[in-house]
């Protein structure tokens, strides 16, 4: 249909603004006892380019290290679309936030040093400290009652499933949380 899709209107300004949401369930799958990462890639005035939900492949031993995971998938995955619109010739504002609704891990994302508690999640801090400090992302904490990645995470009453939804299919991307 002529009405399905992404539209891109012109605008005064030249870059995108967009906004990254994270979340993770931690140990939701009963039988495996793995978490579930969700996160939502949303552009302003356009709309949502990506949503994904996915079990992570490894058991997470507590909230912070699964939210940890989720925040480096969309980090990662958002990387892939930095380097696509760079070859369109698009620019985007920069640093993007970087939506997390755990503390623990915007903390341990901010920190220089790893600590030995976070020895197993190296390659994910390095990602995250990396993007940080080129000023791709920046990690920012929202309400958990705001955060359209619930969606992909569990189960929800309806009038935030409702938001949520909203928010994520909304075409102009103007929908408000």
């Amino acid at each position: 249909m002529k009405s399905e899709g992404l539209t891109f209107r012109k605008y005064n300004n030249p870059c995108l603004s967009l906004k990254i949401f994270s979340d993770a369930n931690f140990g939701g799958d009963a039988l495996t006892m793995r978490s579930t990462s969700a996160f939502a890639i949303v552009v302003e005035r356009v709309g949502t380019i990506m949503f994904l939900s996915k079990q992570q492949t490894t058991v997470s031993k507590s909230t912070m290290e699964a939210e940890y995971r989720s925040a480096s998938h969309a980090a990662q995955t958002f990387e892939g679309f930095m380097n696509l619109f760079g070859q369109l010739g698009i620019l985007v504002s920069t640093p993007v936030p970087l939506f997390i609704d755990n503390t623990a891990t915007i903390a341990a994302i901010k920190t220089q040093a790893t600590s030995f508690k976070l020895r197993h999640l190296l390659l994910d801090h390095a990602l995250l400290r990396e993007m940080g400090h080129r000023d791709l992302v920046s990690p920012e904490h929202v309400d958990g009652l705001h955060n359209p990645a619930d969606l992909g995470t569990k189960s929800l009453p309806a009038e935030p499933t409702a938001r949520y939804t909203a928010y994520i299919l909304d075409s102009a991307g103007d929908h408000v949380l």
